[in-house]
């Protein structure tokens, strides 16, 4: 009898046992398991997409957080590397203006916070008052050192007319319960796919009661949440609310879980229409923290009279 040697090549590379059948079986599970969270996050579900920064962006957001507060040149050590003027005669720091102490080589966010406590009623009285202060940096200070001279007591008036560096006047702020996409554009470092998120969070909350819900959307880093938040509030109330004595276990709100959502309903069949917004802190699934989200998203319908 003639052997196909092909037929005996393909039998041998596609025959498996029972046992490697079932390891084919699992691997092909996995692989499809695996390619369905991936459909889930980058189509179904986009907010949890990760979010690339551009250069650009990862640029200003390095510079802000650098800049965020005066405070922080003094905990990193930030050393300007602006050349400090020569002093020939003996200063008072009391009588400094914040030009003064910027010439001086702070910058003008550490001069506004040193002027600021001046303004307080903070008075420099020895050398030591002056170096404890974590908002002058040390090589200022040692320059300054030599030349102190304290000629205002404690108790002597100090001038209200220092003029303080302000940032130039902001526009009006967005609020975000009525801002579409388009407007959600027009903040920093949000681009058309970060208004989309902001924009879908909030349908499905109904609306924003706190500028700190927007640290609940997962693909929106702290750190640019920091840039905008000086650029938004919340003026309108909200727009849309869950009615505690008609609403099914089928709705979608990022508060309301599905397990939650049928034990409000089981304890409305149980026991009858809501009549305290209050009963729901019975539920065991509402904590405190909990509790404290859903309040500004719940309402009582009045039962229907009967005649």
């Amino acid at each position: 009898m003639k052997i196909n040697r092909q037929r005996l090549w393909i039998m041998a590379w596609f025959t498996f046992t029972r046992r490697e059948r079932n390891g084919i079986f699992m691997l092909s599970l996995i692989l499809l398991l695996l390619q369905s969270v991936l459909l889930y996050r980058y189509f179904i579900h986009p907010d949890l997409k990760p979010v690339r920064l551009s250069r650009e962006e990862v640029a200003q957001t390095r510079s802000f957080s650098n800049t965020k507060s005066p405070e922080s040149y003094a905990r990193k050590g930030f050393q300007s590397k602006k050349p400090l003027p020569e002093i020939t005669s003996f200063v008072d720091p009391n009588t400094f203006s914040s030009e003064e102490w910027i010439r001086q080589g702070l910058s003008p966010g550490q001069a506004n916070v040193v002027v600021k406590w001046q303004l307080r009623g903070g008075v420099f009285r020895k050398e030591e008052d002056l170096a404890r202060m974590k908002f002058i940096p040390a090589r200022v200070y040692e320059n300054l050192k030599p030349w102190l001279k304290f000629e205002i007591a404690a108790d002597a008036p100090l001038k209200k007319d220092m003029p303080l560096i302000t940032d130039p006047p902001l526009k009006k702020r967005m609020d975000l319960n009525t801002a579409d996409t388009v407007l959600l554009c027009e903040l920093p470092l949000i681009g058309p796919g970060r208004a989309r998120t902001i924009w879908r969070f909030r349908e499905r909350l109904g609306g924003f009661y706190s500028l700190d819900q927007l640290r609940e959307i997962k693909s929106l880093p702290d750190s640019v949440i920091e840039v905008i938040l000086p650029k938004v509030q919340i003026s309108t109330p909200v727009y849309r609310k869950i009615d505690v004595n008609s609403v099914s276990d089928t709705i979608y709100h990022p508060y309301f879980s599905r397990p939650l959502l049928k034990m409000i309903v089981a304890y409305r069949i149980q026991n009858g229409l809501y009549t305290e917004s209050t009963q729901l802190q019975k539920l065991p699934l509402v904590n405190e923290d909990l509790w404290r989200k859903i309040v500004p998203y719940i309402f009582l319908s009045k039962p229907p009279q009967i005649p």
